[in-house]
């Protein structure tokens, strides 16, 4: 997501500007021509040694002014912060519904034993339920379920610092109460931001969609670490101490150099590729630049695993890079150190050298199949002890005068690391020589195993429709005649739908993301949508012929009062209270849907009645008038303000609209346009989801017509149906949310 554009006051009115607009490639340094030829690689680091002290300069950029980042005692942290996965608060692994508790301690331990562990995490809360109603980013905060201060407290207990997104593009939504006059995008949000700090204890801020956190979100009496989505300019590097990074490394080129990171060693890029299917490689190019990487995997309810390759990878170059993190943050990096392996040996290294030069850490990667010794050539004085960390052995180098060739093995499409200490303090420090000997013995333990030998395999986490059995199998699937029905049946308030013994089931899932220049090979949206039962795997296009036995569908949705009477007579009340029919306090409008309420709420009602919640296709069946396939309830004609309400386009809408004018279709009436309708709930082992029918009158806008909506998108139509990512009761209900029961037919 990349968002340009920012409100700032102007002396009487509000003007829109941009957050400074960067080229794509601002991030990188152009890579050298060849870097085999000593005199290109001494010729690249002269000039961009020179651009680096020109731009530092230009930039008034002081490394050691008390006030910037890096010397802030409360964000030293930042640069020794090397793996951060973005954690969907809805993934099963942290959040038990069942239970209604956090699985901290049971997250952080899969990580630790999968890849070694993680250093922060990014809590995700909002993006893409928001904008299904009025909640801002801060709302959907106080939505969760239980204490997030305990829940970032218990992260902590396990030294893993806690970040929150900011999301600047959510201008449409409800203003925070108090501070409807400020500006949101500046003076509101980051009064709101670091109340949440002092509240929660948050520990840092990921800038989604920005080109660097401006300066005035930073504070240096109150560190809180600024890591921009999109990069960061230099303007913004002292505050800014880490950002993440989607680097491109083109095939068959040497791996590209991090701008921030070669301007400021301190800062800490972390790179991130959420689309892609094999991770192997992005993970050499953070190993490459001594950088942090993102292992994210549940990309908003779509579950892109890391293969178990790609995990031992991270657990061994992270391991490497923690324990040498004084190396990689020196201000002595040299990238494209002298390789002697031919080009076509695809070999790669960095090196990293201690600030008092007693030791160096050369990080390699390889990016051709094939396994080789690679030849590192050292030119050094005094006399040195060569290890190769990596596997965790002692290395003997082929001196002469003071040029020392250093050959080890290394996989292809894998990894290498060699370390140089000072003879004499290899010798003489007796405590750290031990301390090494006892890090070489575990990465041995860790690099047993070829990365080669381990499955680079990613598979589609499969889902299943919760709550479809055998029996409704064989109703729907099957090609078994219906029943005719009696057309004087009747139940009370519900309108009675005929079946059909073959009907074509064709409906689209509505998407933000991804599009398709973001995955991995332009296509495959790997696991987006649902699937059905008839499915193979989740898509977001579906289409099936099913057999739709006669049912009985609400005239309207379930009202306020309706919903009031089943309190009272089933005596009902949810196991977690926090948003339950939360527009009651300020008005009950007894013939209004009722709104606020979870799908545990919804189906209770419609159980107490003898009903049910509907199908998808159940739904969809009766609003397209059934065999009829109309594509809206009314017809094939647009939606207007006389077959649906009028949208509101503000920020809090006081009250659900009137039914339109000709909002029925004989007895069945808003089926479109006033409120989400419940319909199916599918999971994987990770997340869940409810489909939504006939969108509703909400829809909040971006901050220009410039901006991309990265609202919740609406469904009008018939064939269209959106996803909404479940987490709990108290986060699942919303103010545009409703519902109606349907009930099978039986011959009277």
């Amino acid at each position: 997501m990349y968002t340009k554009w920012l409100v700032v006051p102007s002396f009487c009115c509000l003007c829109v500007t941009a957050w400074p607009a960067q080229p794509a490639d601002f991030e990188l340094l152009p890579v050298p021509s060849n870097v085999s030829d000593p005199g290109v690689i001494t010729a690249w680091r002269s000039q961009w040694g020179q651009w680096k002290k020109s731009a530092l300069e230009l930039a008034k950029y002081d490394k050691d002014d008390k006030g910037n980042g890096y010397n802030i005692e409360g964000l030293k942290w930042t640069q020794s912060s090397f793996v951060q996965p973005q954690l969907l608060m809805h993934d099963r692994l942290i959040y038990d519904r069942k239970k209604n508790k956090y699985t901290v301690e049971k997250y952080v331990k899969t990580m630790h034993k999968r890849y070694g562990g993680i250093d922060s995490v990014l809590l995700w809360t909002s993006y893409p339920n928001a904008g299904i109603d009025s909640r801002n980013q801060f709302q959907w905060l106080e939505s969760l379920p239980g204490d997030l201060s305990q829940v970032i407290k218990e992260f902590h207990k396990f030294g893993v610092k806690v970040f929150l997104p900011y999301n600047p593009w959510d201008t449409g939504t409800a203003d925070e109460p108090g501070m409807e006059g400020e500006v949101r995008m500046y003076a509101a949000d980051i009064q709101k931001i670091y109340e949440l700090k002092d509240s929660l204890g948050l520990d840092g801020l990921n800038g989604d969609t920005m080109h660097g956190v401006p300066m005035e979100f930073f504070k240096s009496d109150q560190p809180l670490a600024m890591c921009p989505e999109g990069g960061v300019p230099i303007e913004w590097l002292a505050t800014n101490t880490m950002s993440w990074a989607y680097w491109d490394w083109q095939e068959g080129k040497p791996p590209p150099v991090s701008r921030a990171k070669f301007l400021e060693p301190r800062h800490m890029s972390i790179v991130c590729n959420r689309w892609s299917l094999d991770r192997i490689r992005d993970i050499q190019l953070a190993f490459f630049n001594g950088v942090g990487y993102e292992t994210w995997e549940n990309v908003w309810g779509i579950y892109i695993a890391m293969s178990k390759r790609a995990d031992a990878a991270v657990k061994r170059v992270y391991t490497i890079l923690r324990y040498f993190a004084k190396e990689v943050t020196s201000g002595y990096w040299q990238p494209y150190a002298k390789m002697l392996n031919p080009p076509s040996s695809a070999i790669f290294a960095s090196s990293f050298t201690e600030n008092d030069a007693s030791s160096i850490l050369w990080t390699v990667v390889k990016d051709s199949k094939n396994a080789a010794k690679a030849i590192l050539q050292v030119d050094i004085e005094p006399e040195f002890v060569f290890i190769d960390i990596y596997h965790g052995m002692m290395l003997t180098p082929s001196c002469k005068y003071n040029t020392c060739n250093v050959t080890f093995p290394i996989e292809g499409k894998g990894f290498g690391a060699v370390l140089g200490v000072n003879k004499y303090k290899w010798e003489k420090q007796e405590k750290q020589r031990k301390l090494l000997k006892a890090f070489m013995k575990h990465m041995r333990h860790l690099t047993s195993k070829k990365l080669q030998d381990i499955s680079n395999h990613v598979g589609i986490v499969k889902q299943y429709l919760v709550g479809w059995n055998q029996a409704d199998k064989e109703k729907y699937m099957t090609n078994r005649k219906v029943p005719p029905v009696v057309r004087n049946s009747t139940e009370k308030n519900m309108v009675l739908v005929p079946g059909s013994r073959s009907w074509n089931f064709v409906v689209n899932g509505t998407m933000i993301e991804p599009v398709p220049a973001w995955t991995p090979d332009g296509r495959d949206t790997f696991g987006v949508g649902v699937q059905f039962p008839w499915e193979s795997r989740p898509w977001y296009n579906h289409s099936k012929t099913l057999r739709i036995p006669p049912f009985y569908i609400d005239e309207q949705l379930v009202t306020n009062d309706e919903f009031n009477d089943f309190l009272k007579e089933a005596k009902y009340t949810p196991r977690d209270q926090t948003n339950f029919v939360k527009h009651w306090k300020t008005a009950f409008e007894p013939t209004k849907p009722v709104v606020w309420v979870s799908r545990e709420d919804a189906h209770a009602f419609c159980k107490h009645n003898k009903k049910r919640l509907p199908h998808d296709f159940e739904w969809q069946y009766a609003a397209s008038n059934g065999t009829s396939q109309l594509l809206y309830p009314w017809g094939n004609n647009p939606p207007n303000t006389t077959n649906m309400p009028q949208p509101y386009y503000g920020k809090s809408p006081l009250s659900i609209p009137e039914s339109a004018r000709d909002g029925c279709r004989g007895k069945l009436c808003d089926m479109v346009g006033r409120v989400w309708q419940m319909t199916d709930s599918f999971c994987d082992e990770h997340t869940c989801g409810q489909l939504l029918r006939g969108g509703s009158f909400y829809r909040p806008q971006p901050s220009t017509l410039f901006d991309p909506n990265w609202y919740f998108p609406q469904a009008y139509a018939n064939n269209l149906h959106s996803k909404f990512i479940t987490l709990s009761e108290s986060y699942d209900r919303s103010g545009t949310v409703g519902f109606r029961c349907v009930k099978d037919y039986h011959k009277q």
